[in-house]
């Protein structure tokens, strides 16, 4: 049984589903009265993570006589060789590792149907990738065994053979949770006055936090333009993402932000500046995600949530030793202000505007106190 370690692509897909209220003055205080337009922004996540290829070769070196009903199973086991559990099946939550056959070679089957013809030699690959957790929270890692039991009949006879094992070391894994940030309005034209007020640009934001063991790498988002896909009164609304940033650095693609390795216990950021043409407001913002099965699915993920958040405003916690990234002000659902920073710190704050007062102490220089 032979094996490599190798770096697969995870590809996550994120769908944001946003309703934007538009109101004419007069009916603002009557949501039911107010036109309502939903957009869905759809975005993929994709980072490195680790995988293993699992070879065998089973050589027919018999000159008349065919290996029939071949069947293979994967045998997993911890370093004391104890069996641990492998599934297939993305749903099985229970397992330690999941894998996938990948390729075939003069053969056509390995289930119970397959066949080795005389003088030729079969060659097998899986995929394996481990769940997280099964790095046992080890920074050097946790080794594992991986070997299989084959089956066969030659001649009409039935045979067994236990493979060999070899040895994979599982490295410790990052764990990643996405908070997303929009503001409650947005500022373009007033189609209730007869001046046409040109759109305020706005920012989506996003912070990826790794609250794993491991480095994350490579870690990408390529997010796709706004589309509308509700819009019952017809009006004439427009979404666009105009360009984007990285932990305050504007980048060269308005729609792909590339952090590239976000290391344990760390986050970065990333902005969209977006502008709509119609003056309204975000009344319902969720974010939702799902995994390809061919990698795992639930069973491997490695993202643990997503959270949404009404942004207040872009701010700057100064304190010593901060770097100097916008951090996000942001408004929870429980009505408490939250600072969710560039450096994966969360503060809860309080809103001290009645107990504030503005001092001019020169011509152009103001105290707030």
């Amino acid at each position: 049984m032979g094996r490599r370690d190798i770096f697969d692509i995870l590809l996550i897909t994120f769908v944001l589903a946003i309703i934007v209220s538009f109101c004419s003055p007069a009916r603002a205080e009557d949501e039911s009265l107010c036109a309502r337009v939903k957009m869905e922004i759809q975005q993929e996540l994709t980072f490195e993570r680790q995988a293993f290829d699992a070879r065998m070769r089973i050589n027919n070196g018999l000159s008349n006589i065919t290996l029939e009903n071949v069947s293979i199973q994967l045998d997993f086991a911890d370093e004391d060789g104890k069996e641990v559990f492998g599934s297939s099946d993305p749903n099985d939550n229970d397992a330690i590792f999941f894998y996938r056959l990948e390729s075939l070679k003069n053969i056509d089957d390995i289930s119970g149907n397959g066949t080795v013809n005389p003088e030729s030699t079969a060659e097998i690959h899986w995929l394996i990738i481990p769940a997280p957790g099964a790095a046992k929270d080890m920074p050097q890692g946790a080794m594992y065994l991986v070997g299989a039991t084959v089956t066969y009949l030659l001649g009409g006879e039935e045979h067994k053979t236990i493979v060999a094992p070899d040895y994979i070391y599982v490295r410790p894994m990052p764990e990643l949770f996405l908070d997303y940030f929009l503001p409650g309005d947005v500022y373009g034209d007033d189609p209730f006055t007869s001046e046409t007020e040109p759109p305020i640009p706005f920012s989506l934001g996003v912070r990826v936090k790794n609250a794993g063991s491991g480095e994350a790498y490579e870690v990408k988002i390529d997010s796709a333009q706004p589309k509308i896909v509700s819009n019952q009164q017809g009006l004439p609304v427009h979404y666009k993402i105009l360009s984007s940033e990285v932990n305050g650095e504007i980048t060269d693609t308005e729609l792909t932000v590339d952090f590239g390795q976000i290391d344990p216990g760390k986050s970065a950021t990333a902005r969209w500046i977006m502008s709509c043409d119609i003056s309204g407001r975000f009344v319902d913002f969720t974010a939702y995600y799902s995994h390809s099965d061919e990698l795992g699915g639930q069973l491997t993920s490695l993202i643990t949530g997503t959270a949404t958040h009404k942004l207040i405003h872009d701010v700057l916690v100064d304190l010593p030793g901060r770097d100097s990234v916008r951090d996000f002000l942001a408004l929870d659902e429980e009505a408490s202000y939250k600072v969710y920073e560039s450096e994966n710190v969360d503060t809860e704050v309080h809103d001290q505007s009645t107990l504030a007062s503005l001092q001019q102490v020169s011509d152009n220089e103001y105290l707030l106190s």
